[in-house]
């Protein structure tokens, strides 16, 4: 994988964002439990991006100006924390220089809906993880829900020349664990998180280099040389 098959911290800040909007009611700033539909998600990260939160002041990370703005909006899917479903990520599809790219964007903690998010982070023993070792068990039982959803996509990442795997917070460790999951079916796959608390014993072991867009990047890339 080349420094041109990365994104710009612009990109993978968007769509970490973005991932947000995936919630129920996000878009409003009241989120709420259970799943955005697909027409708003897609109004929000490919098209104006304007709701409540971007109006008061958020800001607007619509993909629609970038150079991602050719992007298609796949799969919209669910997870589930502390036993509660709600909207939790999108799949992106787009071209680059004749490279096909895959992005699996998952969203973070958000305690407004409920605990369930905080109860997940709060999981923290460890459970075994097959080729990976030992990580938190909360983003692992959270990873294994989330899984379902992009799994239905699964053609499409794994024609792909490169998956991106991209989450803030909560999401940025389920974020590892998927470019893991893709890594070890042979697939060139970056994460992109701004937060990745799983082992640090399994993290010293893996053969990962890292690949910084621009000196001012507040994202660590990691891509798997695997």
């Amino acid at each position: 994988m080349t420094d041109q098959d990365c994104l710009s911290p612009q990109e993978a800040s968007y769509i970490a964002h973005n991932a947000y909007f995936t919630l129920k009611d996000w878009i409003s700033g009241q989120p709420t439990v259970g799943m955005e539909t697909r027409a708003n998600v897609r109004k929000m990260v490919l098209g104006d991006g304007m709701g409540t939160v971007a109006q008061s002041g958020g800001g607007n990370t619509s993909l629609r100006g970038t150079g991602l703005s050719g992007a298609k909006l796949d799969r919209v899917f669910a997870g589930t924390t502390g036993g509660v479903s709600t909207g939790f990520g999108y799949v992106l599809s787009f071209s680059r220089d004749g490279r096909r790219h895959a992005v699996v964007a998952t969203r973070g903690t958000r305690a407004e809906h409920s605990k369930a998010d905080l109860l997940t982070d709060a999981r923290g023993s460890m459970a075994a993880m097959p080729g990976v070792g030992p990580v938190h068990q909360g983003f692992r039982n959270t990873f294994d829900s989330v899984k379902i959803g992009f799994t239905r996509d699964e053609r499409r990442i794994m024609d792909a020349d490169v998956v991106h795997c991209v989450g803030h917070s909560l999401g940025g460790a389920v974020a590892t664990l998927v470019a893991t999951h893709f890594a070890g079916r042979g697939k060139p796959s970056s994460s992109t998180p701004s937060a990745r608390p799983v082992s640090a014993r399994w993290a010293l072991r893996q053969p990962w280099r890292h690949c910084w867009a621009s000196r001012t990047s507040t994202a660590s890339r990691m891509t798997s040389i695997r």
